[in-house]
């Protein structure tokens, strides 16, 4: 996996590395996640920045963590994953299958009867897709409000490597608000998982006993050569 930020080195990301990119330049930085965001949320297109895998630019599986006060468990490509395997759960089993055709046609039936009332003619679809009845629905994730800042990203990072092929996670200065130890838990579970990672920093920071592959860009938007370095654990 590959990031290419216009006129900067190319950054190499795998699932088994511990790579951070570190822009200095604070108003770089803030324009990168703003780049980022247009790009995964309101997917506009751009080629001043890209994210690589093999030849192709992807946006798709990206998931990108910005605040972790304020983690979407309820991100659309999410939720639309779990809508995905409910159906095919449902659908396999021809129980279950049959059992929600039937209350669909039920439903079809009270709204014909209903609408034998009214003098005029009507049109809808009687077929009511598991997916569409759970948007219908509005079926969501709920979280505690108590629930420790650690806790909520491990449980997301969980549930996106359980759910969606091939993700990839961007977190945005993260560093601020995890202890050593609680990072050194992330990299074992990244790992262990087999997750594209990438942190994306404004100062840096060493963390005892983790290997970090460092990409620095410097307040004068220099690549710092000298900076890019994998630190080795004792």
């Amino acid at each position: 996996m590959k990031l290419r930020i216009m006129r900067f080195e190319e950054i190499d990301f795998t699932d088994q590395d511990n790579t951070i990119l570190i822009i200095k330049n604070h108003k770089f930085y803030a324009h990168i996640l703003s780049l980022l965001s247009s790009i995964l949320y309101d997917k506009n297109k751009s080629t001043e920045l890209l994210v690589i895998d093999g030849e192709k630019n992807i946006t798709t599986n990206i998931l990108l963590i910005t605040d972790l006060y304020k983690i979407d468990f309820n991100d659309k490509n999410l939720l639309k994953e779990i809508y995905s395997q409910i159906s095919k759960s449902i659908t396999s089993d021809e129980e279950k299958c049959m059992r929600y055709q039937e209350l669909v046609d039920d439903l079809s039936a009270i709204l014909e009867n209903e609408l034998e009332d009214y003098n005029l003619e009507f049109d809808y679809k009687n077929d009511l897709t598991i997916e569409n009845y759970l948007k219908a629905v509005s079926l969501k994730i709920s979280r505690k409000a108590e629930e420790k800042l650690y806790d909520r990203l491990m449980n997301y990072v969980e549930l996106v490597t359980e759910l969606v092929k091939k993700p990839v996670l961007v977190l945005y200065n993260c560093f601020d608000y995890l202890d050593d130890e609680e990072l050194m838990e992330l990299i074992k579970y990244k790992n262990y998982k087999h997750l594209h990672l990438l942190f994306i920093e404004n100062k840096n920071r060493e963390v005892d006993s983790i290997a970090f592959r460092k990409y620095i860009i410097d307040e004068d938007l220099c690549e710092d050569y000298d900076k890019i370095e994998e630190v080795q654990s004792d």
